[in-house]
């Protein structure tokens, strides 16, 4: 009896497994054909805000990179703009090129971040601009 009830158990076991793959499969499915009829999402900006953020963050995007490279090679050019390091007793100052590099690139990839959100606001602008024309027909 103890070998039926193992048994038992492991059936039911089985059951339960199978019918949660298949509820969890069901709900995937379910999810997948949702979202293929989603919009791109919120509309959070309008369409030519969205176009002039993009062109602000490309912009400032390669200047940002432009500096970051200028200042990592150490240029002359921006030795005024770069602070500088004491170091202890020493009377020679050291410069932080390499920080004010990072900065800068650190601010670019923000830029590129704000470029990614200003592109992707573009798209939904012009998906609800088409969805509205042909709807208008």
């Amino acid at each position: 009896t103890s070998e039926h009830n193992t048994d038992i158990r492991l059936e039911k076991k089985r059951t339960a497994t199978s019918t949660s793959v298949f509820s969890l499969s069901s709900v995937l499915v379910g999810c997948g054909e949702y979202c293929a009829t989603m919009a791109p999402g919120p509309k959070i900006c309008p369409p030519k805000l969205a176009l002039c953020c993009m062109i602000t963050s490309v912009w400032g995007f390669v200047m940002l990179i432009l500096v970051g490279i200028f200042t990592k090679g150490k240029s002359v050019a921006l030795l005024e703009d770069v602070p500088t390091i004491s170091k202890g007793n020493s009377t020679e100052k050291e410069y932080a090129f390499d920080e004010v590099a990072l900065h800068c690139f650190v601010a670019a990839g923000i830029y590129f971040c704000f470029f990614i959100f200003s592109f992707w606001q573009k798209k939904v602008n012009d998906s609800q601009a088409y969805n509205m024309e042909i709807r208008n027909r």
